[in-house]
């Protein structure tokens, strides 16, 4: 804009027209305050304040130059802050038109700030995951990161069993976080999307799925141990959930959910959203935990790794779909999050305590050994057959005596 209007409420009222995001708390000629947010709902808001030395005026020279402050409690990192008071003490002095060019200047270079630098809301929690993957960055554990501030995102790439194995995803920060701008991407302030891996479909899935529903949770409003309990894909049965004829789905749902909090014993809330807590640190202390473990772990139970060193390797046990070897080979993810090889998990739960009151030999405090695949309800079944089994071997044993 070429002229500059000639008084303070009609510049008010352009800035207001050309920064409709802009909230302008008070004006006189001296002075002006106003905050901006990216969205609605974000949680980075900057306020402040531009000061006209001698007054609102449509000449601009050294000695009424504008004053730009930026009140505290801004969720910005300190050089950042500090690059930005910087730039925008410099800015008046370059717009010497008249105090509106100033303070059109100064409100678009905070805007595009704000806009252009998506991590400011979590930037505390990012520093911690670069230092979190610098610190633990070896030859046996080469993973990396990238990062881009303009669009919000972060590619990661987890390389373990000296980099045989690999995932690599990328993380979108939503404008809003740790909330986010639409109801549509509710459960998405960090948007977790698995780039290219070579985890067989079914180990990625689990552990891709458990990562989103984690951030969802979050967002939610629990804590990072009840977020990390809710979202466990492996769920432990419902005891205490009884259907009615003619609830909905979304009834159902409800009902299970309401059942499986008082079951993980998870109180407080309300767990609406209203609350959401911060997820891209967690989610990134998730993903490389579960990643390792998967790839680098041992059965709990024959002490053996949980996966061959070589990727082609248990890709073949997944092709094998025939083979009765191949799937006893392939490794399950049991409740606590430990993998045991699915022959181990047989015998387990083939065996007394047949998976009633079992518990996990891995270092999870001994928690409930429990797979869907082997549920609770058949473990008469599995008590019967093995004292069939008994039975038959004692005879036999019997029989080769008698001879």
């Amino acid at each position: 804009m070429s002229e500059a209007p000639p008084n303070i409420k009609e510049a008010v009222s352009l800035l207001k027209n050309k920064y409709p995001t802009i909230n302008i708390i008070a004006s006189t000629n001296s002075f002006m305050t106003a905050t901006y947010q990216r969205t609605p709902n974000a949680f980075v808001k900057v306020k402040f304040t531009l000061t006209f030395p001698n007054g609102y005026r449509n000449s601009a020279t050294e000695d009424n130059s504008l004053v730009v402050g930026i009140e505290g409690g801004v969720n910005v990192a300190p050089g950042l802050k500090k690059k930005l008071i910087k730039e925008l003490e410099e800015l008046p002095k370059k717009e010497m038109k008249s105090t509106f060019h100033q303070m059109d200047a100064a409100i678009k270079r905070l805007v595009e700030f704000i806009d252009t630098n998506l991590f400011v809301p979590c930037w505390k929690e990012l520093r911690q995951v670069v230092e979190l993957l610098s610190n633990s960055n070896d030859s046996a554990r080469p993973d990396t990161i990238g990062l881009n501030e303009r669009k919000g995102l972060i590619r990661l790439n987890f390389q373990p069993r000296n980099g045989k194995y690999q995932y690599k995803c990328s993380i979108a920060i939503d404008p809003a976080y740790p909330n986010t701008t639409e109801l549509v991407d509710y459960g998405k302030a960090c948007k977790l999307k698995m780039e290219s891996t070579n985890f067989p479909g079914p180990i990625e899935k689990i552990i891709t799925s458990h990562a989103q529903e984690l951030v969802r949770r979050l967002q939610d409003g629990m804590s990072e141990d009840q977020a990390l309990t809710m979202s466990n894909p492996v769920n432990l049965p419902l005891t205490d959930s009884k259907s009615s004829p003619n609830e909905t789905p979304a009834e159902a749902w409800q009902r299970e959910e309401d059942a499986r909090l008082k079951m993980y014993k998870i109180s407080g809330g309300p767990y609406d959203g209203s609350c959401p807590q911060p997820s891209l640190l967690y989610l990134v202390k998730f993903l490389r935990r579960a990643i390792y473990r998967f790839a680098e772990d041992k059965c709990p139970s024959c002490d053996k790794f949980s996966v061959p060193a070589d990727p082609e390797e248990l890709a073949a046990m997944y092709k094998a779909k025939g083979s009765v070897q191949a799937k006893r080979s392939r490794p399950c993810c049991v409740h606590c999050g430990h993998w045991y090889h699915v022959g181990c998990m047989d015998k387990l739960m083939n065996e007394p305590p047949f998976g009633i009151g079992a518990t996990c030999t891995g270092n999870c405090d001994g928690k409930q050994l429990y797979h869907p695949d082997w549920p609770l309800e058949t473990a008469a079944d599995r008590e019967r057959l093995y004292h069939q089994r008994q039975a038959k071997e004692r005879e036999m044993a019997d029989a080769a005596d008698f001879f």
